[in-house]
């Protein structure tokens, strides 16, 4: 278990059940300055513009500043990318990241972020929406 900024208050800073689990639980990571006004514990929707796999998933913890494109294990699966945390990930930019800022920004249960996703998304225009943005990029 890794610790992660994004916590849950019901544990100590000491228990593994504080912290997202990065092999079950979609997370990103963004970098320091980069936020623009998101919150740890908002909501996102991920998607590989190039096999097309997309994933909702919460901004969790807080990365360095010169490096973008983190995520769990379990949202590097969900997009199909290599998930292994010391040889995974893409060099490639093929990962287009959709957050809400606001959305939530705190830690809660899983289903209330997917629900909250799912109704932001819909409202922002749907996945065919980013489909599209990305595509133009």
């Amino acid at each position: 278990m890794s610790a992660v900024s994004l916590q849950n208050p019901a544990y100590g800073p000491e228990s593994p059940y504080a912290y997202p689990d990065s092999e079950t639980l979609p997370f990103i990571v963004l970098p320091g300055k980069h936020s623009h006004g998101a919150s740890l514990g908002d909501v996102c929707l991920c998607l590989n513009t190039k096999t097309g796999d997309d994933c909702y998933g919460i901004y969790a913890d807080v990365g360095p500043s010169s490096k973008i494109g983190e995520a769990s294990i379990r949202m590097a699966s969900a997009l199909k990318i290599k998930s292994d945390p010391k040889t995974g990930g893409t060099e490639s930019k093929i990962i287009a990241y959709l957050v809400f800022p606001g959305s939530i920004g705190k830690w809660t249960p899983p289903e209330t972020w997917w629900a909250k996703a799912n109704e932001l998304v819909k409202q922002w225009g749907g996945l065919s929406r980013l489909k599209d943005i990305a595509s133009s990029i």
